[in-house]
Order: structure tokens, then C-alpha cells, then sequence
């Protein structure tokens, strides 16, 4: 879990690659491969914003999404319920909520 506070920074980051596993059984079993690769396993990560008293506009805090290609970054709020699936090497990161939180 992360537990981001007012004035904290967090650089963009990955959760996963299956490309960059160390060695262990899974690799011996699934070597090193490209996510989203045919007949391979998948890392996935799932984030789910549980705070029923979270006020996203006052507050802040979303997830920032990044598209490498074109350097367009997405924030998602972190509204109570909302529940992201995504590829876990999709880059990310935490933003620091507001001071008001």
C-alpha cells in the first residue's frame, strides 16, 4: 500500500515485467517474456480506492497514468468504489494528496 502525505514526490514507475523477473522457479518454468505475451501468464495490478469519505476535489491525489509514446499523462481520481485493472507494466505513479487532506 502506499501511504502518500503532503509534500511527498514519487517518481513514475512500473509494479512489474516479466521481462525483468529474477531468477527463481516461475522463471525456470516461464523464462523471461514480454507482458501480454501469447500463451504466457500475465502480470496484472489492481488498485481499488476504498475510502468512502475521500473528496477527490478537495484532496487530490489520483494515479498518474502515462503514455511513454507520446508523453500524455492521465489522472485517475481516487473516487470511493473506483477499481483500475491494468497491466502491471503500465507507468504510473502516486501523487501527493493536497494539503487540505
Amino acid at each position: 500500500a502506499n501511504a502518500a502525505t503532503f509534500g511527498d514526490h514519487f517518481d513514475w514507475h512500473i509494479d512489474a515485467d516479466p521481462n525483468m523477473t529474477p531468477p527463481s522457479p516461475w522463471t525456470d518454468v516461464y523464462g523471461r517474456y514480454p507482458n501480454r505475451c501469447r500463451g504466457k501468464p500475465r502480470f496484472m495490478s489492481c488498485l481499488i480506492y476504498v475510502s468512502d469519505d475521500w473528496n477527490e476535489h478537495e484532496w487530490g491525489a489520483p494515479t498518474r497514468f502515462v503514455d511513454v509514446a507520446t508523453d500524455t499523462a492521465h489522472d485517475v481520481e481516487a473516487k470511493s468504489g473506483r477499481v483500475v485493472i491494468m497491466d502491471q507494466d503500465i507507468t504510473h505513479s502516486v501523487v501527493a494528496p493536497l494539503e487540505a487532506a
